[in-house]
């Protein structure tokens, strides 16, 4: 499977869950869940390539999520994105009601399959994308490359700061400990970002084990979405 025959479309969330709520589950309008803030997406065909990112906030009346929650705390001090977003928030941006994170895997799915007249090939690096978009894209093939040697994505930006420094979405405001360093040790998790930096390494380890530096890893047993979907 290479670049010439599929449009490959890294995907990647953030976003919070209130502690003791299973993070599989979407926040609706009759279950907590899971609250996406940031879808960061980027595809790769042999001639072309593009990156981007839909935003989400939660419904109107829609209880807001505490920041003291542990659970909250914790992920806020990685990535960094608003907790509780207002109206305001992301402004200028591609936004959604968190409750439509399926819709926004399908949207983007449809947008890319539309531009290049590719079947798509959904890649992302463990986590529940791999879940949800079973969930809104039944059939299309899903590559997850935490089962194909992928470390993790801090890792590998560490390892090449220039891949990343100064390279994030503005949206990204990380909590300081005592003394002013930055949680995150110097590496934002940005999906818009990370998802270029997995990309990256894909190009790389293509280049090692192949001549044909384009190739990945084949799916398991799923099938290509057709063109078009």
């Amino acid at each position: 499977m290479s670049l010439s025959e599929s449009a490959f479309l890294f995907v990647d969330v953030d976003g919070y869950c209130a502690g003791g709520v299973d993070q599989r589950t979407i926040v609706s309008a009759g279950a907590d869940g899971y609250r996406a803030r940031e879808l960061g997406w980027a595809f790769y065909t042999a001639t072309d390539h593009a990156a981007g990112s839909v935003y989400f906030r939660d419904e109107h009346g829609r209880a807001a999520l505490s920041g003291a929650d542990p659970s909250v705390a914790i992920v806020r001090r990685l990535h960094g994105l608003p907790v509780a977003p207002g109206r305001g928030a992301f402004r200028g941006e591609v936004t959604m009601c968190a409750s439509r994170l399926l819709d926004a895997l399908v949207a983007v799915h449809d947008a890319v399959a539309t531009a290049t007249g590719l079947p798509v090939v959904l890649v992302h690096k463990g986590g529940n994308e791999g879940v949800w978009a079973g969930r809104a894209l039944p059939g299309v093939a899903v590559i997850d490359l935490g089962l194909h040697g992928c470390p993790r994505v801090d890792a590998i930006a560490r390892g090449d700061p220039a891949a990343h420094a100064g390279r994030q979405c503005p949206h990204h405001d990380i909590p300081q400990r005592r003394g002013g360093r930055r949680s995150h040790r110097g590496v934002i998790h940005c999906p818009r970002l990370e998802v270029q930096i997995l990309a990256g390494w894909v190009a790389r380890v293509g280049q090692s084990r192949d001549t044909e530096a384009s190739r990945l890893p084949a799916p398991g047993g799923e099938k290509a979405a057709e063109p078009g979907r």
